[in-house]
Formats: C-alpha cells, structure tokens, sequence
C-alpha cells in the first residue's frame, strides 16, 4: 500500500503543485481586496477639500473665455465660460496652471484660497501664431489659404547681403532663383506659380500694406527691420487685383511697444568664398581640338609642333584664368542698431544700419557695395477712438564695379589659356589689354563703373473706429 501511494504521489505531484500555486494566488489576491479600499469605503474616494472659482482677465480686463484650468499631473481640470468665469474642485495642497493660446501659462498654489482671480499676460513669442494676410491677420489654427510666413529671426539667420537671397529654403512654394554674385547686383528673383503673362512674372512686393513701396523690392531692406515675411499663394493674393498674379510678399516691419526703450546692437563680419570653381581644359587640349578641328577642314593647323613644345619645355607659360582672376574670400560686414519702446499714447521704432561687401576678383580694389539705412515707425493713439501712424525710410546705396561690369567671370571659360594675364606672372601688371579681351586689364584699369541709388519713402495712415 506505501508503494502504491508514493507511485500515485509521484504520477500526480505536478498537478497537486499547479493547484497548490492556484491556491497560493487565490488567497493572496483576496488579502490584497480586503486591504484595498472599495468605491464605499471612506478612503476609496479622492476628496476634494477645496472648491475654487474665479476670473481670468487678458491685461486690458476683458475675460478670456475658453482659458484652461487644471491640475498637473492629474485628469482634473476645466475652462472659463464666456465671461471668463470658472470653478473647480481640487485635492488639498494641489496647484492650478491657467492656459490659453497666446498668452503666457501660469501656475498658482492654491494653498486655502478659494478664489483666485487672474490676469493672463501676452506671450510674444507666440506671435508666429498670427499670420498676416492681404486683408488683416488671422491666427494660424484658423487659416484655410495657401499662406506660409517666415519670422525676422529666421531671416537674420541668414548670410546673404540681398534680402531676397536669404528667402531661399525658408519657404515653402518659394522659388529663389540668383542669377548674379556681384556686390549691389546680387538680387535674385522671386516666383511663387512660376511664369505667367502678366508683369514680370515676379511676385509683388507689399511693405506695411503698400504694393511697390520700394524700387528694389525686398533685397536691400535691413533684416533687423523686418518682423515677419508672409507669402499668398491662393486667391487670398486676389485683393492686389491683376498685379498679383504671379502672388504676393507681404513684409511687415516692426513697429514699437509700450514700454521702457530696449536697445539692440548686432554686428556681424562675413568672409565669401565660391564652393566650386570653373573646370576648364589645360593648354595642350585647347591645342589639340583646335588642330584637329583644322584637320578635319583639311587646312594647316593653327598651332606649329615647336609653340607645343615651347610649352612642354617651359619657355611658354600657359594661363590659368581661375587663379589669375579669383582671389576669395569676399569679406562682408553688417551694424545695426534699433530702439524700440513707447507708452500708452506713443510707440516707436527707430533702426540704423549699414552694409558693405566686397568682391573675390584678385588685385580687385574697386568691386564694392556700400549701403545705409534708416527708419522709423511712429504710432500715436490720439483718442480711444482715432490713431495715426507715420513711417519713414531711408537708404543710401553706392555701388562700384570695374569696366564691362561682371563680364570677368565668364573669362574662365572662354578666354584662351594661352594668353597670358599678367607679365611674367606680375599682377600688378597686366597684359594685352581691352582688344584682346583680357579681364585683368579691366579689372587694373583705373575707370569704373559707379551707380548711386538714394530711396525715401513716406507712409502717413490713420484707423478711425467708429463708435
């Protein structure tokens, strides 16, 4: 009988040790409801000591309706109703945070308080929420037209001395195409649809509301004047009639603040320098071609064997346009100082700043851009019902460059190797001059070419509500 147990034990240990277990966790579980609290007991209820209400105000005293109020880190929480009112019910030694879209969150302690009253202050940097459109602003969440803006910031990040240039890959739609790298002519061109029929196929150029303010459009505005760019690419562009139609950049300088006056200086030195360079053929192809196109002409050709081995031997040295006319890097300077402040009746701003670039031609004294500018933007609350404003900008652009103006560059594939640059390799001195087309003796000459281009605009508005 012993045997048969110990036999009977062993053919069913595995499964008494699975009941075992089960029992073991059946038993530990109920331990575990009896210890926790169910939805009668005193403790299974969170309780809520304090029960809160209050106002939330914007900094004028109007309610901000629909303003988040809620605990962190907990599910608890509310909104004001159109009267900016709200109530809630929190823990003991809870905290509220008060929320709303462009303005800054708050956190407050509650403590004993059972109304708290609160006024919520704008949030500046939240100004890339509001998008400006051809027809007023709208917030960002609620705009349904093809409209992309970029910030100043965002622009002054960029190197690029023409405002125009510094729009590439900032925007998207955006086609920057630069057709020119000389100082003062480096504006590039602007297409948002692509080419169409009417005017020039460019976009149109709005600053502060005004179609065509500037000749030179955007490219020679100071980036530390500007406070958003905002680009209309549907027919939101349509309130510009015809002129829009290859659509619409809205540039909206900065205007000033009620405040204490806050100064800020920048300072920036660039240097310029090509990322490729022009790869040409060495003297002995450029030979070799033109022999052989001789040839084929059944003519003698142009060049003996004796000048190809003047080459071979050194006693004739071949030109390399590419070092004889580039000499990077370009060094490019900007200052500028800007004032910003006001009251309650008068906001300003005031900006000062200047440009200077050069070029990367070697022995290159005369390629150079100067530029100076000036503005100022007044606004003037008169009445509670009336306000002025008043808006002048000045620029003072002179620009130089040499003889047959940037027809150097395109030296490098088109003037022959074998004629020299400079004598004996001097460049101080160069060789055969205008007739024969070399840019050296240009860019040496003494003569150049110099352009002046002075721009003052003036913009007198005023908003009238009526009452």
């Amino acid at each position: 009988m012993t045997k048969y147990l110990l036999r009977n034990f062993n053919l069913y240990s595995h499964r008494w040790l699975l009941i075992f277990f089960i029992l073991i966790m059946v038993n530990a579980s109920a331990m575990a409801l009896d210890g926790f609290p169910n939805e009668n007991s005193p403790t299974a209820k969170q309780v809520f000591d304090i029960n809160v209400t209050g106002t939330v105000l914007d900094e004028s005293g109007q309610p901000i309706p629909g303003a988040t109020i809620s605990v962190p880190g907990t599910t608890i929480g509310t909104a004001t109703d159109l009267d900016g009112k709200y109530s809630i019910s929190v823990p003991e030694g809870a905290s509220l945070v008060f929320s709303f879209i462009g303005f800054q969150t708050q956190t407050i302690a509650v403590a004993n308080q059972t109304t708290i009253n609160i006024v919520l202050l704008e949030n500046a940097q939240a100004l890339d929420e509001v998008i400006v459109v051809g027809y007023g602003t709208a917030k960002k969440s609620e705009l349904t037209n093809a409209v992309v803006q970029a910030s100043g910031e965002d622009i002054k990040k960029s190197s690029a001395v023409s405002l125009s240039n510094a729009l590439s890959g900032k925007l998207a739609g955006l086609y920057v195409n630069q057709r020119s790298a000389m100082p003062g002519f480096d504006d590039a061109q602007i297409l948002i649809r692509g080419f169409n029929t009417t005017r020039d196929n460019s976009a149109l150029i709005v600053i502060d509301g005004v179609a065509n303010a500037d000749p030179d459009g955007l490219n020679r505005l100071d980036p530390n004047d500007i406070e958003s760019i905002s680009v209309l690419k549907d027919a939101s562009a349509a309130i510009y009639g015809a002129q829009s139609a290859g659509g619409v950049i809205l540039v909206t300088t900065k205007r000033g603040k009620s405040g204490k006056p806050t100064f800020n200086f920048s300072t920036s030195h660039l240097f310029q320098s090509p990322t490729t360079r022009v790869r040409t053929s060495n003297v002995f192809d450029y030979i070799n071609v033109l022999n052989q196109s001789r040839a084929l002409d059944g003519t003698a050709p142009d060049f003996p064997d004796e000048l190809i081995q003047a080459f071979r031997n050194g006693d004739r040295r071949a030109e390399d346009w590419w070092e004889a006319l580039v000499d990077p890097p370009a060094v490019i300077g900007r200052q500028s100082l800007t004032m910003r402040g006001g009251s309650d009746k008068i906001r300003y701003f005031t900006s000062l700043g200047t440009v200077s670039q050069g070029g990367i031609l070697r022995a290159d004294d005369i390629t150079k851009l100067k530029q100076y500018n000036i503005r100022a933007n007044l606004d003037v609350t008169v009445t509670d019902d009336l306000e002025v404003g008043l808006d002048l900008s000045l620029r003072e652009k002179f620009t130089r460059s040499p003889q047959g103006g940037s027809g150097a560059i395109g030296a490098f594939a088109s003037t022959s190797p074998l004629q020299e640059a400079y004598i004996d390799g001097d460049y101080r001195y160069p060789g055969e001059g205008w007739s024969h087309l070399n840019p050296a003796a240009r860019l040496l000459s003494p003569g150049y070419r110099k352009y002046t281009n002075d721009v003052i605009n003036g913009t007198f508005r005023y908003e009238y509500k009526i009452p």
